[in-house]
């Protein structure tokens, strides 16, 4: 990634890919980083400080990151499919099962409870998933972290994690 800094504190950059792109003081995106000390991840971020050096950002949980130009790989407006991954796995991880639980019989009052956006399993996690619920008699699971109950079956024609609209 090509970096230029001017001095009313914009970047103009060039990506791998040769699109181009700016960022401003209060600008929001996706940016990836890789840094030295081994540290690579992508984060939805506001740009807070355009320094000589590097930038001074503000994750979507509120931590500040300091970071030099080298480290910055990647921005985008638009959410990255590897965040997207990540965000399923990450999930995947935190989800528990909600014991003897069942959906309604009725396909219209099931569907009825779940909202999108749907999250898409590859094959190993719908795995995880379908035998999670299996060995625990339920049909919903939830995210620990969150409390968010999850059901799971075929839409848009692929196994998805599909949250529900509330608790059951």
């Amino acid at each position: 990634m090509k970096l230029h800094l001017e001095c009313e504190r914009t970047i103009h950059f060039q990506k791998v890919d040769g699109t181009q792109g700016v960022l401003k003081e209060g600008a929001q995106a996706y940016m990836h980083f890789i840094t030295s000390k081994k540290i690579d991840i992508w984060m939805r971020a506001t740009v807070l400080e355009l320094h000589d050096e590097g930038l001074r950002v503000r994750s979507d949980d509120g931590l500040r990151w300091n970071f030099f130009y080298s480290d910055l790989k990647d921005v985008s407006t638009q959410k990255p499919d590897a965040v997207t991954r990540a965000e399923v796995e990450r999930l995947i991880n935190f989800l528990r099962p909600v014991l003897h639980t069942s959906l309604p019989d009725c396909f219209v009052q099931a569907v009825a409870l779940l909202t999108r956006p749907y999250h898409r399993l590859t094959e190993q996690q719908a795995a995880v998933i379908r035998k999670m619920a299996m060995e625990n008699d339920c049909d919903v699971l939830e995210d620990c972290c969150t409390g968010q109950q999850y059901t799971w079956g075929v839409a848009d024609g692929s196994v998805q994690l599909m949250p529900l609209k509330g608790r059951l």
